[in-house]
């Protein structure tokens, strides 16, 4: 739901259009945003019909597999407000997104961020890892990477990310798993990632991620810790 208090929603059954996508203000009329009827290739737009991104200018962000008989079957990732669907990621690169949910997120400046993982097959020295993105380029539009090192001793292990995790000073919001190298201890915690330069972000608990490729020069800040165990 946007600050007009339009909603938007996912709809669809087995047969084609399977997957629809509209907005609603509530008086009865509806506006399609997406459907893949409207996909030259039958991209359906996929994953959970709740928590549609829906923004201020009336554009919602989903994520479609595309069926293209010249490059095979590949997944994209789409911003629409309707009328001029934009593609803003995909996997013909090294992003992954086909064995996870990238969640992809949507403010009110159209900025998006996904979770995605990286990997080279064409490269045999090259190791893959789970990440956060703010854009298509896995290298400068890294936000946070698993094997990234937080507070000078806790490594990433694994991130979760959900669609609403992203807000309109550019923030964004993740959980990850952690492993303290100097404490052998696991844990789970919840972190911001601010972009540099933006206000209030640094001070204590704030670290900037040197993450694989981390352009974005995003800081991040520790915000509570779910779990803690000792690794046996």
């Amino acid at each position: 739901m946007n600050s007009s208090g339009t909603v938007a929603f996912r709809s669809g059954g087995a047969a084609p259009p399977s997957g629809v996508i509209a907005s609603t203000d509530g008086s009865g009329a509806f506006t399609i945003l997406t459907t893949d009827a409207s996909d030259p290739f039958g991209g359906a737009p996929t994953g959970t019909p709740r928590h549609q991104p829906f923004n201020d200018l009336g554009q919602t962000v989903y994520t479609r597999n595309v069926m293209d008989p010249n490059t095979g079957d590949f997944w994209e990732i789409v911003v629409t407000d309707g009328t001029s669907p934009t593609v803003v990621a995909d996997t013909l690169g090294i992003l992954d997104f086909t064995a996870s949910a990238p969640n992809p997120a949507l403010n009110n400046n159209s900025e998006f961020a996904f979770r995605a993982n990286v990997n080279d097959p064409n490269d045999p020295n090259f190791f893959p890892f789970d990440g956060i993105f703010s854009g298509a380029d896995p290298v400068n539009d890294l936000v946070i990477a698993t094997g990234a090192i937080i507070d000078g001793t806790d490594r990433v292990e694994f991130l979760s990310f959900n669609n609403r995790g992203l807000n309109d000073q550019g923030q964004i919001v993740f959980a990850a798993d952690m492993y303290d190298t100097v404490g052998s201890l696991n844990f789970s915690a919840i972190y911001r990632a601010d972009p540099i330069g933006t206000p209030g972000a640094g001070g204590p608990g704030t670290t900037s991620v040197p993450a694989p490729g981390a352009a974005t020069g995003a800081m991040v800040i520790a915000l509570g810790i779910i779990q803690r165990r000792r690794r046996c």
